[in-house]
This record gives structure tokens, C-alpha cells and sequence, in this order.
């Protein structure tokens, strides 16, 4: 039978029809090389997995990367507890003494301040009013006095207490005055004012018997450059009265 297959098919043709039924018939592949008496490989089924093999060495460290963006700013940390009180450092050195102006009070410019008078029943209060820089020798002293609801200024001289411009004695030199009073001392005891070349002394709150400068005229004092004493006695137990002045330059 296979001379006839060969002779019909020869022997290249033959090897490859072996081949095939073999394979169709559920045998092992066999593989052929072209031309008789060509060598002969069987392949056999794929074994089982060997063990896994030992860790190799350790490679050698790489060039390190470029660096990175710069992350965002986190948040702020608690405020740590306060340190403890450092030492008191040395005592400085003793500055200059101050001196004090005597050049007289520039025109226009204003100085004020407060006055206070208190005593027991029929005690002496001389109230010293200072001024803290020298004014014009020339400047009229003005106390506010009130008769009847109308305020008018008597004029502060040594030993005498007259109205200003003139002495009351008549309606007429009362309403002067009281104009006179209104237009040089246009304050109040809260906000003291005077215009230039005057010192107004404005009265505030009285408690109990107090007499002033106009109930002691004998007493009376002009200013000075650095201030003016006033005149005042107390009739009662725990009396006293406060004031304000101001004096223009």
C-alpha cells in the first residue's frame, strides 16, 4: 500500500501524508525534514515549574531626581508660653534740669488752668494761680462776679476791686460792664477764654460760706507776669469753691 501511496504522491509527498494520519490518529507530533533519511525531533509536554532562584545582589544607588515643586505654606503653629520676666535693667542717668521761659506769652496765644478754694469757718484762702511761662506785665486781671443772673467782671488791682470799664454805680456803667465782661471773657468755667492782653477767672461750683476777691476788696492783687494771688475766706465748716482762667498774650 505505501509503494503505491510513494509512487503516486513520491517521497516528499508520502512523508507529509504519514505525518497528518499520524497526528489525525492522536499520536505524538512528529516532525520531518525535507529529503530522505532527514533527522527525526519529538517534543515532549511542558514540565513543572522549578523553585523560585536565590535574591540577587543589591544594584547600585541611582542619581538622585531632579528636586521637586515647592509644597504650599502650612498653617501657623500655637503661640508657645511666655518666657519668663527678664532682669530690671540699671537705673539711667539724671536728665538736665528744665528751665523755665521768661519770654513773655506770644500775642494771641491762650494759657488756662483750674483755681481751688477751701476752708474751715472763718479760715484765710489765698488761691496762687501760676503761670507756666511769663505774660505781658501789662495784662488785666477780670473775676466774674453775678448780680442778679447778670454776669460782670471786676477788675483785680492791689488793694482795690472795681467794676470794669468803670465803677458800678449807675444802670448804665452796670449794662458796660456786663458787656465789657461778655466781649473780653467770652468762655466759661468748662472752657475758659479770654482775649489777648486779659486773664478772666471764671467761678465754678461753691459749697457752703465762701467770699471771693469782690468781698475783699483791701486784698486785692494785680497780676503779675507769673500769676496772681486771690483773696478768698470761708465762713463755714467744709467749704470751698473751684474755678477756671485763661489769659491771652
Amino acid at each position: 500500500m505505501l509503494s503505491r501511496f510513494h509512487s503516486k504522491l513520491g517521497t516528499a509527498g508520502l512523508i507529509v501524508a504519514i505525518v497528518a494520519l499520524i497526528a489525525a490518529l492522536g499520536g505524538g507530533a512528529i516532525a520531518a525534514t525535507g529529503g530522505s533519511g532527514g533527522d527525526q525531533a519529538t517534543a515532549s509536554a511542558t514540565g513543572k515549574q522549578g523553585p523560585r532562584g536565590p535574591k540577587g545582589p543589591k544594584g547600585a544607588k541611582g542619581a538622585p531626581g531632579p528636586a521637586g515643586p515647592q509644597g504650599p505654606a502650612g498653617a501657623a503653629g500655637a503661640a508657645g508660653p511666655a518666657g519668663p520676666k527678664g532682669d530690671t535693667g540699671n537705673t539711667g542717668s539724671q536728665g538736665p534740669s528744665g528751665t523755665f521761659s521768661t519770654e513773655p506769652l506770644p500775642a494771641g496765644e491762650t494759657l488756662a488752668g483750674i483755681w481751688n478754694a477751701s476752708g474751715g469757718e472763718s479760715d484765710s484762702a489765698q488761691v496762687a494761680v501760676s503761670f507756666p511761662i511769663a505774660v505781658p506785665s501789662d495784662t488785666i486781671a477780670l473775676y466774674e462776679f453775678d448780680i442778679a443772673g447778670q454776669k460782670v467782671g471786676f477788675r483785680l488791682q492791689d488793694g482795690t476791686v472795681v467794676g470794669y470799664p468803670e465803677p458800678i454805680e449807675s444802670e448804665a456803667a452796670f449794662n458796660k460792664a456786663k458787656a465789657e465782661w461778655a466781649a473780653k471773657c467770652p468762655g466759661e468755667f468748662d472752657d475758659p477764654e479770654a482775649a489777648s492782653g486779659f486773664l478772666c477767672i471764671y467761678q465754678g461750683d461753691k459749697v457752703g460760706g465762701v467770699q471771693g476777691p469782690v468781698e475783699l476788696p483791701a486784698e486785692g492783687e494785680a497780676p503779675h507776669e507769673f500769676g496772681i494771688v486771690l483773696p478768698f475766706r470761708t465762713t463755714s465748716d467744709n467749704s470751698a469753691q473751684r474755678g477756671s482762667w485763661a489769659v491771652t498774650g
